[in-house]
């Protein structure tokens, strides 16, 4: 898959709330039992600039509502040049970690603000920058991020269904 595929797919993710859960979950007419939202977002705060009010209004009906940021919101150089305030050319790893700390922290005050619980947070912590490296690859080798150097993310067999359920959702049309 293309990394322009694999982009196209990962900004679509936050909009596949909106069809899927918001209707019923905003659409409550008497005593039932809450429905449920769950918002995948490619990085820690994507949900919010995609789906703030999706998941404002689905808590205010009662809906329970749960985030999911598939990376740590680690990769961008400019971000983490910024947030150290150091030049581009200056940042290493532990000035990636500290975008990703502050990016999540952002989404779980976003996320109480809304409405939510910080805890409705979940973070999968997969490679940013790296995830079509990770979606092509078909053995366990070891994929790294390439502004953190983590080590510790290994690319899963195609058979598992969390695999096949992302193939599903970004196939070509």
């Amino acid at each position: 898959m293309s990394n322009n595929r694999m982009r196209l797919c990962l900004i679509s993710i936050p909009l596949f709330a909106i069809p899927i859960a918001l209707p019923s979950a905003v659409a409550q007419s008497g005593p039932t039992r809450p429905e449920s939202v769950v918002v995948f977002a490619p990085h820690p705060d994507d949900e919010v600039i995609g789906c703030a009010g999706i998941i404002q209004q689905a808590l205010a009906h009662g809906a329970r509502v749960k985030v999911v940021a598939i990376t740590s919101g680690d990769g961008f150089p400019d971000a983490a040049a910024g947030v150290t305030h150091k030049a581009v050319d200056q940042v290493g790893p532990e000035d990636f970690f500290a975008l990703s700390r502050l990016r999540q922290n952002e989404s779980r005050n976003a996320l109480e603000i809304l409405g939510g619980k910080a805890d409705d947070l979940i973070i999968l912590g997969y490679p940013d920058g790296e995830l079509g490296n990770l979606y092509e690859s078909t053995d366990d080798k070891v994929i790294r991020q390439q502004f953190t150097k983590k080590r510790n993310l290994r690319a899963q067999p195609e058979g598992l269904p969390h695999r096949r359920a992302r193939q599903t959702c970004c196939l070509p049309a």
